[in-house]
């Protein structure tokens, strides 16, 4: 018989969880290393937009189309390096996002940098502060009460979000893609819900695995409005960028497909490549060795783990196909959120904001419901405890 946790165990639980998100930015100054360069990422995308401005159909990846262009940083002699030296950057890394990145941002170049990453910042957080409103209203929480300002509070102290808005990161506007996909498939509205996640598979590719979850659905209607979508504004960004832009971005997601072996990458072929490691490696030591040739053999084995991980999730779902709700499956397509992140080849930490509506669902369904299985209340506490804060990260790294 399966225990079930009492409801005051349940917010000794929730507890836990509040405090180790608000406990992260202690352990990151005590026993971490500071953050990189505030607003770093979003300097590749300001200076890559900054090209596209004058030059929407220039080559974007030349520089990026050699080995694996995970964290290399721009030649000098580049045009994306010229301009970041002329604004006073040191250095900047390479451009490896799809085009519409650096199209949307292309309003944002009539600003100095500094002031244009600070409404970048200011947009991250008004894209987490609208999300948190969706969920609540979708979970049936009143906007002004008690429980929507824990939602909110949490959702800011979620380590990933952070790091997400620090480094001016892209990952809040998926994240903002995948709530409203997901809260829009639960409402009923399946051509809103496709149309989000096709915008979002245009700027990181990964959420094209969807299409499986929906075949097993049987919904033709996400299915349709997704294709349709996706072709249509592939159709604007060949007329845009070009096809070379768009062939050349193609190249340099599947250079990617080695991994990273640096520790804020969060995914199989990461853990792999910690164990075949012996220990997570440093970034420095991350960029040197994927520079270097690596085992056919191993890298075979990450692709084919991750596939068969991919694989036993769909082959769980479609065994209880018939027995999801509307409300049960919108909850799936929260999930897959993580199950995506986990066989990505690259999934780095700020990426996992996009675990908040699945993680905040839950607990809310947790609260909301009678009893609750303590296995299932003590894994989700680990696992937003593992994904929220820093305490696992910064405690492997602490000499003690």
């Amino acid at each position: 018989m399966p225990r079930f946790v009492q409801r005051s165990t349940l917010v000794s639980l929730f507890t836990i969880v509040v405090l180790s998100l608000l406990a992260s930015s202690l352990l990151q100054r005590y026993l971490g290393h500071a953050l990189e360069t505030p607003d770093n990422d979003f300097m590749v995308y300001y200076f890559e937009a900054a090209m596209v401005h004058d030059a929407p159909r220039a080559p974007m990846y030349l520089t990026a189309l050699q080995g694996n262009p995970q964290l290399r940083y721009a030649p000098p002699d580049s045009e994306i390096s010229k301009r970041a030296q002329a604004a006073g950057l040191s250095g900047i890394q390479l451009y490896l996002y799809p085009p519409p990145l650096a199209d949307l941002l292309v309003p944002a170049v009539r600003l100095p940098p500094r002031r244009a990453a600070a409404l970048w910042r200011g947009i991250n957080l008004g894209v987490v502060l609208l999300c948190v409103a969706l969920l609540a209203r979708a979970a049936g929480l009143r906007i002004r009460s008690l429980e929507t300002g824990l939602l909110l509070f949490c959702t800011y102290a979620f380590w990933p979000v952070h790091e997400a808005i620090a480094q001016g990161q892209i990952t809040i506007l998926i994240f903002g893609l995948w709530t409203v996909g997901t809260v829009a498939y639960a409402r009923g509205k399946v051509g809103v819900s496709a149309l989000a996640f096709a915008l979002a598979t245009w700027f990181k590719v990964t959420p094209v695995l969807l299409v499986a979850v929906l075949l097993i659905f049987k919904d033709w209607r996400w299915l349709r409005s997704y294709v349709l979508g996706c072709a249509a504004v592939g159709a604007f960004l060949l007329r845009y960028n070009g096809w070379q832009n768009l062939q050349q971005s193609f190249s340099v997601l599947q250079n990617m497909g080695g991994g990273v072996p640096a520790t804020a990458n969060k995914g199989i072929s990461g853990l792999l490549w910690w164990l075949r490691l012996g220990h997570p490696a440093t970034t420095p030591e991350a960029r040197t060795l994927i520079q270097q040739p690596q085992p056919f053999l191993f890298l075979l084995l990450c692709k084919a783990l991750s596939a068969a991980f991919l694989l036993y999730c769909l082959l769980l779902l479609f065994q209880r196909r018939d027995r999801y709700t509307p409300a049960d499956r919108a909850l799936v397509l929260a999930a897959f959120a993580l199950v995506v992140s986990l066989v990505s080849p690259v999934s780095w930490r700020h990426g996992y904001v996009i675990a908040v509506p699945l993680l905040a669902l839950l607990w809310i369904r947790a609260f909301a419901g009678s009893t609750v299985p303590l296995v299932r209340a003590t894994l989700l506490t680990l696992t937003t405890v593992t994904m929220g804060s820093l305490c696992f990260d910064l405690g492997s790294q602490a000499h003690l």
